[in-house]
């Protein structure tokens, strides 16, 4: 068996291109996946979720935490109550008291 070294290398390079090719188009797809982040009425509804918990007395910045860790379904119908966990969890996890008190136990 006679193995052209040239001809390997040219199929290497090949599949390293449409490799690279690929993940081009992939990263080109998420990219337009990700365009509604920027829609005015997705930014409207994070504002007016982000503003709901705050008024139900969540911190501003963890409130914005809160808006990728819930569903966009919340987000859309303005439904806190995931986003309300999601913040209480931080902050017990967060709290140096509550850790103390898992120390304890």
């Amino acid at each position: 068996m006679v193995w052209h070294y040239s001809a390997f290398v040219d199929d290497l390079q090949t599949a390293m291109k449409e490799a690279k090719a690929e993940i081009n188009q992939q990263k080109s797809d998420d990219s337009k996946d990700d365009s509604h982040a920027t829609d005015p009425t997705d930014a409207e509804k994070i504002q007016r979720f982000v503003k709901e918990l705050v008024e139900s007395g969540i911190d501003e910045t963890l409130a914005i935490k809160a808006v990728h860790n819930v569903d966009k379904d919340d987000i859309d119908k303005c439904d806190v109550s995931q986003g309300k966990a999601f913040s209480l969890v931080h902050l017990a996890s967060n709290s140096y008291a509550f850790k103390k008190y898992l120390m304890r136990t």
